[in-house]
């Protein structure tokens, strides 16, 4: 790591995330050297990017001083600054060199003059532990600061580089010295990237070599959905032990947990308790929003080992509270979500407390701390892959909450992009899904799924109508509302063949098919109204719309969203099985009403034949022309394992950008984009349905863009969300501009799908997906 002059460095990250005027963190010599200059990250730049900053340093570690202004030593004060903007290094030039002996500790504190704008990125590891080393120092976990010597937010990593230069060594003791961490190099952390796990500033000697270092391999931390527990499987590829596991629960409080272990896949077990073995239970405080929980060793009642090439399912659990956080997520149960070279950790389920019900296609927020073992001396018990067979899970339940969201975007959730059932996965666990495995999980029967549209909110009323459009035979199981109010409430439902146009206020042609008296679920959570207050099954068949009425009698508190840039009657959300409509907001009973609403709204229901699913990977696919879409794919910018896929036979197509390499763990500097085209064939008039879906960037929008062309006319396109958020990933906005379905006229028909990141800055996790149905 040497530039052209005589100096070396050593980054942290450059994730951004998080800003602040400040930051501070710890450093640990690993040989006599010079600091001369830090590098640091921030978006100004232009006329704002000319700024003053200030350089602090301190002996010893920096926690516990945050706000003790007195213990610190000023390095430069008023110094100014250029700013260079998003994704590149902001120079801080030292006026006097920072000198560190081999083994020193020292911390520093870097902070702007009244402006919030120093980068730095939420870290999961504590606070002076290990981030990033190599053969000269260690960057050690600090804070975020508020300008000056004022607030501090803790754990948090500071994005930028220290420029050094070494000291020629003048002879002496060669005994290494006792530094804070192991000496293993490349410690950045990130999600999906091992790291070993730091020790803390009080205890500063290095761990032997016969002790393994802990190493940590993270899930993802976004939350999105709470409950009581959540099931993974962890997939060893080597002999290995699971010391401790964290989890993400927003809770603050004593929280009992307890911990489950099953051979083998846990699949078609999650409601057997019969089968799973209690292997760790205590009781520690919840860490809190945004901070991980610690299930430690000592919680374990024997070591945890899972052998080479075996498979384990976990589940975790809390007891007495409904508080675990995990995320839905586009893959299907068994696959891969991340892995190192050690472990593989697998998608799983939502659960209900003690083995209820249980939620398909759920990432447990988790890190999983574990290390390697050579079985030959190590005691405890073992692990054997199992060959039992992939049984289809039970129907999951209409329990499962929603955690509440940010206040400026009350209970908002991605719109599903399709069925949610609880797929059939392989027993080894693979990326992408063979054209058998999707028909399977897609097509399973009598299984409960799900399609929604918003939760937005916004506006509220008495009640909302809607349609739904059937392409297969569906039974209605639950109709999920969204309201604020938690009082008991009068609930009437009324459907109509045809569709509820023109008959808003037309009582008469109505049927009252439901009535409940149900406790609402309150603010940030959905409102069940479940097919026990049915008067009879709401049975749909393939081909036909229907019209739904859903009120409160007593009550305008039912949540609707406005959808200027849409019709009533055009398709808000679809998927294989039906397409949910725009409709209007009602006054009750069959009152005043306005146009273009949608209904906060999730329908859940199973399909009830067979040989009506829609069959993704079969030529007899009903409603379908053909058998299968080619497409010619052309990509730029991008290595080989991203860019465009495609899977059901063509009927999905996805782009996926290679993360930047501003973002951690990315490399790609490039703007990456493609085009895929294909030519299909109609024998008459045909409806074609097209949903864009996926997850971008959310620092700006207009700079990833997928649009969907129909013989040469623009009819949809999909862009980042703009929230100021570097390197993170959001849902994408949606623009139809013409509705779904689009109405084909018998021949040939040109489809064009181009994609483009823009530029090479903040894409991680990012991809953009359509989904094509016909009619």
């Amino acid at each position: 790591q040497k530039n052209e002059r005589t100096e070396f460095f050593l980054d942290s990250l450059w994730s951004g995330g998080l800003k602040s005027s400040g930051t501070m963190f710890g450093l640990v010599a690993k040989q006599d050297i010079d600091i001369t200059a830090f590098d640091f990250h921030t978006t100004l730049k232009g006329n704002e990017g000319f700024q003053y900053i200030e350089v602090y340093e301190k002996d010893g570690s920096h926690i516990g001083s945050e706000q003790n202004e007195a213990s610190w030593r000023t390095v430069a004060h008023n110094l100014p600054i250029e700013s260079k903007g998003r994704g590149e290094a902001t120079r801080i030039q030292l006026p006097s060199k920072i000198q560190m002996k081999r083994g020193e500790t020292k911390s520093i504190y870097l902070t702007l003059k009244g402006i919030e704008e120093l980068r730095y990125t939420a870290v999961m590891q504590r606070m002076g532990s290990v981030f990033s080393e190599n053969d000269d120092l260690q960057i050690l976990v600090g804070s975020g600061n508020s300008y000056r010597f004022s607030d501090v937010y803790p754990q948090r990593m500071w994005n930028g580089r220290v420029i050094l230069e070494k000291v020629p060594s003048t002879g002496g003791s060669v005994n290494e010295p006792a530094l804070n961490e192991n000496t293993s190099s490349g410690a950045n952390s990130n999600a999906g990237v091992a790291s070993p796990e730091s020790q803390s500033e009080s205890q500063p000697n290095l761990p032997s070599p016969a002790t393994p270092a802990r190493t940590f391999l993270t899930t993802l931390w976004n939350g999105g959905i709470k409950n009581s527990g959540s099931m993974f499987g962890v997939v060893a590829k080597g002999n290995i032990q699971i010391e401790t596991i964290q989890i993400n629960t927003p809770f603050t409080g004593l929280i009992h947990f307890e911990v489950f272990m099953i051979e083998g896949s846990f699949q078609g077990n999650e409601r057997n308790p019969d089968v799973w073995s209690l292997i760790a239970k205590t009781q520690v405080q919840g860490g809190g929003e945004g901070r991980p929980t610690i299930i430690p060793p000592e919680a374990f009642f024997q070591d945890f080992i899972v052998k080479r090439r075996s498979t384990v399912g976990v589940y975790v659990t809390m007891k007495y509270r409904p508080e675990l956080r995990y995320s839905p997520v586009q893959e299907s149960v068994g696959d891969i979500y991340v892995e190192n070279s050690d472990i593989a950790v697998l998608v799983g389920t939502g659960n209900d407390a003690d083995f209820g019900h249980f939620y398909p296609q759920r990432m447990t927020n988790v890190g999983i701390g574990y290390k390697t073992v050579d079985l030959e001396v190590v005691s405890g018990g073992s692990s054997q892959e199992s060959d039992k067979a992939q049984n289809t899970p039970a129907p999951s339940s209409l329990s499962e909450q929603r955690q509440s969201i940010a206040t400026s975007r009350p209970t908002t959730s991605e719109p599903s992009s399709g069925p949610t059932a609880a797929p059939i996965s392989p027993s080894t666990p693979t990326y992408n899904s063979s054209p058998t495995q999707i028909l399977t999980s897609l097509n399973p029967t009598n299984q409960v799924l799900s399609l929604e549209t918003t939760w937005d909110g916004y506006v509220k009323n008495n009640g909302a109508m809607f349609d739904i459009v059937t392409k297969t035979d569906i039974k209605v199981n639950a109709f999920l509302i969204n309201t604020p109010s938690t009082d008991l409430i009068d609930f009437e439902i009324y459907s109509i063949s045809g569709g509820h146009r023109g008959n808003e206020q037309l009582s008469a042609a109505w049927s009252l098919v439901a009535s409940a008296q149900i406790i609402g679920g309150g603010e940030g959570l959905q409102t069940i109204i479940g097919s026990e207050h049915f008067h009879q099954d709401i049975n749909l068949l393939s081909r036909q719309m229907t019209g739904f009425y859903i009120t409160m009698k007593n009550s305008p508190e039912l949540r609707y969203t406005p959808v200027g840039d849409k019709r009533t009657g055009d398709v808000f959300n679809a998927n294989f099985d039906l397409a949910l409509l725009i409709g209007t907001g009602n006054a009750y009973p069959f009152g005043n009403y306005w146009t273009e609403r949608m209904i906060n709204l999730g329908v859940q229901y199973e399909r009830v034949s067979e040989s009506n699913a829609v069959e993704i990977a079969s030529a007899s696919m009903a409603g379908q022309p053909f058998a299968s879409i080619n497409w010619d794919l052309e990509q730029t910018g991008a290595a080989n394992s991203f860019g465009w896929t495609t899977r059901s036979n063509g009927f999905v197509v996805r782009y996926s950008a290679e993360p930047s390499y501003i973002c951690q763990g990315g490399t790609n500097s490039m703007t990456q984009s493609g085009q895929a085209t294909a030519v299909i064939s109609v024998p008459g008039p045909t409806q074609l349905y097209f949903n864009l879906r996926g997850q971008g960037e959310q620092f700006e929008t207009g700079y990833e863009m997928m649009t969907l062309e129909i013989d040469g006319n623009v009819v949809a396109k999909a862009t980042s969300e703009a929230l100021g958020n570097e390197c993170s990933v959001g849902p994408v906005v949606i623009t139809n501009e013409v509705p779904s379905p689009f109405f084909l006229d018998p021949g040939h028909h040109d489809l064009t799908l181009s994609f483009t990141t823009g530029d090479g800055f903040d894409h991680i996790g990012v991809y953009y997906e359509l989904e094509l149905s016909f009619a």
